[in-house]
């Protein structure tokens, strides 16, 4: 069912093993809270009934078109559509009427592992198809894999991710977490968040100081793994994409088979959490693949499965 905040039908589960608490909800397939070594580690809200007023996607899993699309007009194989328009002229996460409004469906579960599914008529964001979706969560040890698995009766564009914002300190600022960064390039953007052609070259893992006055307003940037033609990696090819370290000596990793991420440090967070309170690392094509020059055109056939891995990693210096 989509687009139906009722709380009669929220449902919440968790998944435990010797050092990770989560907390999921059908609401959005998402990440409610997780718990590392019984520190908690993700923004959350106090109230289950808070998460379906949510409006920053908080832990949601989120599709089928994550990111901005410019001016939410793309064209799929020949046909030219127009997708609803959230952002000023940008569609913004499926116009705001994607994954995370839907109430997923629950498949099975075990204590250390969750599958939920749903069937998302692209209609309702002005594309074609039927698109069925899984999202299956596992812990591993100190570890947490998201796994989503895609399909679609009618060619399509999808851009699936998940949208947990993580704290490793409990503090109110995330600003002094250290950032290394796995990545090839720095896509720069204007006022409307999309990309442009100027990136930031690395020559090897970057330290990313967020105390640094370019950046005073935040990062809500796309970062590349150098995989221009867009390949999908194979489950055994996760990359690292970020580490994250907090003053306590918590470390996360994250990993995944995207060919690229978006860091974003929560600048437009407001009550009843804080800006800068928490940060996302969001697995993804580019915002705005679909239509640019300089991209490759992630199309997905018709009947042919995508599947979308990220590994959030936890280790804890003692």
């Amino acid at each position: 069912m989509q687009g139906n905040p009722n709380f009669s039908m929220l449902k919440s589960t968790r998944l435990r093993n010797g050092s990770l608490n989560i907390e999921l909800l059908n609401y959005g397939a998402r990440i409610a809270s997780i718990y590392y070594r019984d520190q908690p580690v993700t923004l959350s809200y106090s109230n289950h009934q808070d998460f379906l007023a949510d409006n920053y996607f908080l832990g949601a899993s989120v599709g089928p078109i994550a990111n901005r699309i410019a001016g939410g007009r793309l064209e799929v194989s020949g046909k030219q559509y127009q997708m609803p328009q959230n952002e000023f002229h940008n569609s913004l996460h499926s116009g705001g009427i994607g994954f995370d409004k839907l109430y997923w469906q629950q498949s099975r579960k075990n204590q250390e592992s969750i599958e939920y599914h749903c069937l998302f008529d692209m209609t309702t964001i002005g594309l074609e198809g039927l698109l069925s979706c899984k999202a299956l969560y596992q812990l591993d040890g100190d570890s947490l894999r998201v796994r989503y698995q895609s399909s679609c009766t009618a060619d399509t564009y999808i851009n699936i991710t998940n949208h947990v914002y993580f704290n490793l300190d409990g503090c109110e600022d995330i600003r002094d977490h250290r950032y290394k960064i796995y990545a090839h390039s720095m896509r720069e953007h204007g006022a409307d968040k999309l990309p442009n052609k100027e990136r930031r070259v690395f020559s090897k893992p970057s330290e990313l100081a967020l105390s640094a006055s370019e950046f005073s307003e935040g990062i809500d940037h796309h970062f590349d793994m150098n995989n221009n033609d867009g390949a999908i990696q194979s489950e055994g090819q996760l990359r690292n994409y970020a580490s994250v370290s907090s003053s306590n000596g918590l470390t996360l990793t994250v990993r995944g088979n995207a060919p690229g991420f978006q860091l974003y440090t929560g600048a437009g967070l407001a009550a009843p959490f804080l800006p800068f309170s928490g940060f996302c690392i969001e697995p993804q094509y580019a915002p705005d693949a679909i239509n640019s020059e300089h991209d490759y055109s992630p199309i997905l056939k018709a009947d042919t499965l995508l599947e979308r891995t990220i590994e959030y990693a936890f280790k804890q210096m003692d």
